[in-house]
């Protein structure tokens, strides 16, 4: 993968996972427990790919197809 492609990448799941911990906050403001937390472990994962991206970027970790099946599928 480019390195533009993993840093607009990065970026991107950064973005989300933010979003999604802000609708998280929302939800637990409304008392929506368990949407609140299901949101919440939706951020987790987009942080978790902000993390694996970035062990990439930094050739920490090489590209590999199952990296990019992990990627994919979550």
């Amino acid at each position: 993968m480019e390195k533009l492609n993993l840093k607009n990448a990065i970026l991107a799941a950064i973005e989300n996972g933010d979003r999604l911990l802000d609708d998280a906050r929302s939800m637990l403001d409304w008392e929506r427990f368990p949407t609140s937390y299901a949101l919440a472990i939706l951020a987790q994962e987009e942080y978790a790919k902000v993390l694996l991206l970035i062990l990439i970027d930094a050739n920490a970790i090489p590209w590999s197809e199952d990296i990019q099946r992990a990627l994919h599928d979550h």
